[in-house]
């Protein structure tokens, strides 16, 4: 009877620790991961239209070439000259900015076809300093095409003043058309300029890639190497 009573109040086993997460499996021998392929092939791509693009804002921008011939009247090409010089030395800036990102875009995706380590650090790098310098360039650029509207819809409803008997004509409604296209034309240059530093945020911190990424470089020598190499 004490013998069961005893039994009776032992206190229940501790519960099994969890098993630890196992890590990803590795690639079957010879197999390469196509990742870096692809991603360094189109950071290739958009660096390179990234760097051609901000040297023809600084050269567009630092000689202020306008559109000033398909109007008339001094008063409107000064207009259009002021809109012009107030916005041209800050969009010359975001270029000189914008250089040295492409750059850094371009030497990072040339290290994931290469496969070499630090290439990850030098994309995260690019992705977490574009972000608000798309943020900032799209804000800039959309500004200067809206005073630029302004002035454009003054400058026709002064080539067509509207007719009391007619009411408002199209003239009238070109400065909120104009301003309505700018608004979309920012937002899908905030699209497409955060889509790639978006997409590297999130893939270069997922765990299978962070593993892989870590055993670049790190293959024993010899035979065996090259088999680890062929692996990564």
């Amino acid at each position: 009877m004490d013998e069961y009573h005893t039994q009776a109040q032992a206190p229940a086993p501790a519960p099994a620790p969890a098993p630890a997460p196992a890590a990803p499996p590795p690639l079957p021998p010879g197999r390469r991961s196509v990742w870096p392929l692809v991603v360094g092939v189109i950071a290739i791509l958009f660096g390179a239209l990234n760097l051609f693009g901000h040297l023809a804002a600084i050269i567009h921008h630092s000689l202020r070439s306008s559109s000033e011939h398909v109007f008339t009247g001094d008063r409107h090409t000064d207009a259009i000259r002021a809109v012009q010089d107030a916005h041209a030395p800050i969009l010359a800036a975001l270029g000189l900015v914008g250089l040295p990102l492409a750059v850094l875009l371009i030497v990072s995706a040339v290290g994931f076809l290469c496969r070499w380590r630090w290439s990850r650090k030098g994309a995260l790098l690019w992705a977490c300093l574009s972000v608000p310098f798309v943020l900032a360039s799209t804000y800039y650029s959309a500004q200067m095409n809206m005073d630029m509207a302004d002035v454009m819809a003054e400058v026709m409803e002064a080539k067509n003043p509207p007719a009391p008997e007619h009411g408002q004509p199209f003239t009238g409604l070109f400065g909120p058309m104009m301003q309505g296209a700018m608004v979309v034309g920012a937002l899908l240059q905030v699209a497409w300029g955060l889509a790639l530093p978006v997409f590297l945020l999130v893939w270069l911190n997922l765990r299978k890639v962070v593993v892989q990424v870590s055993a670049w470089g790190r293959a024993p020598v010899g035979v065996s190497g090259a088999s680890g190499r062929a692996r990564a």
